[in-house]
């Protein structure tokens, strides 16, 4: 609801009421002050909070990728899916961990929590919220119209989010997440056995794979 509708019903309220004209007056100026108030605390956190993700992403998911990668040069990507799967928890629990606890005394923010997911889950604990999920059709759409996917940042309910695209950008990726012969017949049987219900497959070369996700409460 915007400012001045509120403002509006504010009026309209008054009307009924029997304060005198400058009691009225005084109420309505306070009222609008401190929308302006609250509204600014608004944007800034969103300001804030675009900052926070970027430096946070930054941080996750370079490191991530690198160690990934070769790994799979190094061990092909069959003896790699178990080491993925496994770095993977780790590097939630541990690296994600000390980014978080970092971002939380840099800051002084009450809490953050950085993520990841996707509308095809490999891990179905990375569950899409539904806001989540409309933004990643709407980055797919700008993708299939050749358009910048760019990050979003938002506020939902009493939390703060900051979400940024993840893009298959190497095919190296494809090994375990493409199509037909892009995609390790082994590798994938191996993947299948721990992700029984595997959804993560047949994208292609600059495909959305879904996004980081970073969470604050201020």
């Amino acid at each position: 609801m915007s400012q001045n509708v509120n403002i509006i019903i504010v009026m309209r309220i008054l009307e009924k009421t029997n304060v005198s004209k400058k009691a009225k007056i005084i109420i309505i100026i306070f009222f609008a002050m401190a929308s302006t108030l609250f509204c600014g605390s608004d944007e800034e956190k969103i300001n804030l909070t675009e900052e926070i993700s970027k430096k946070a992403t930054k941080m996750y998911a370079p490191p991530m990728v690198k160690t990934l990668f070769a790994k799979v040069k190094e061990a092909g990507y069959k003896d790699s899916v178990q080491f993925c799967s496994e770095y993977a928890l780790e590097h939630t629990a541990q690296s994600i961990a000390q980014i978080e606890e970092n971002m939380k005394k840099e800051y002084k923010i009450s809490s953050i929590k950085i993520g990841r997911t996707s509308l095809k889950l490999r891990n179905p604990q990375n569950m899409a919220t539904e806001k989540q999920k409309e933004i990643l059709k709407e980055w797919e759409i700008a993708q299939k119209n050749k358009q910048e996917l760019k990050p979003v940042y938002f506020k939902e309910g009493d939390f703060y989010f900051g979400m940024a695209p993840i893009v298959i950008n190497s095919p190296v990726c494809l090994g375990c997440h493409g199509g037909g012969e892009a995609r390790d017949k082994e590798a994938y049987e191996k993947i299948k056995s721990i992700y029984s219900d595997d959804k993560a497959v047949d994208y292609n070369l600059n495909d959305i794979r879904g996004a980081i996700v970073v969470k604050i409460a201020y």
